[in-house]
């Protein structure tokens, strides 16, 4: 069973804006105060029109991979709160995550893409769960890591967060 997510997280009063200015764009609560808003095929060609389709698995060359009208949007919302752009890809055998954090209209963790997600490398340096305490997610009692603190795992593919809304 496979796994997909490209997403932006924020606490809920700093997507807010974010979701009130684009039409595609519709806001999932996850736990700790924060919202997920999932980066669909229409919501990316609402907030990068004209712009070719990326493999947002390339940040790990350059946060230029991102398409830069989605890219100055979100910086732009950083300014209220940290924002973090996470994009996992996981199938049997193999998988990578990737993620970046905004935080004051510029850059503040990352891009880090991790490929080597085998269980030997520690869950608290896998790249979702670095942006995840950016965003100031911490491990809850019954949860093994921030992924699943937040409530990441509720989904397995970036269209089944709608029917979560």
């Amino acid at each position: 069973m496979g796994y997909t997510l490209e997403a932006l997280i924020a606490p809920s009063d700093v997507a807010r804006p974010f979701v009130a200015g684009h039409a595609a764009a519709h806001p999932v609560r996850l736990e700790q105060g924060l919202a997920l808003v999932p980066l669909t095929d229409a919501l990316k060609a609402e907030a990068a029109p004209d712009q070719p389709r990326r493999d947002l698995l390339l940040l790990e060359t350059s946060a230029k991979e991102l398409p830069q009208p989605l890219a100055r949007t979100v910086a732009h919302l950083s300014q209220i709160g940290p924002v973090a752009l996470v994009v996992a890809e996981f199938s049997p055998g193999e998988g990578a995550q990737a993620s970046i954090v905004w935080r004051d209209g510029e850059i503040a963790l990352g891009p880090i893409v991790q490929r080597d997600l085998s269980r030997n490398k520690p869950l608290h340096l896998w790249a979702i769960n670095r942006a995840l305490r950016e965003l100031g997610v911490h491990v809850i009692a019954t949860s093994s890591d921030e992924f699943e603190s937040a409530g990441l795992q509720r989904a397995r593919r970036t269209d089944d967060w709608l029917k979560l809304r």
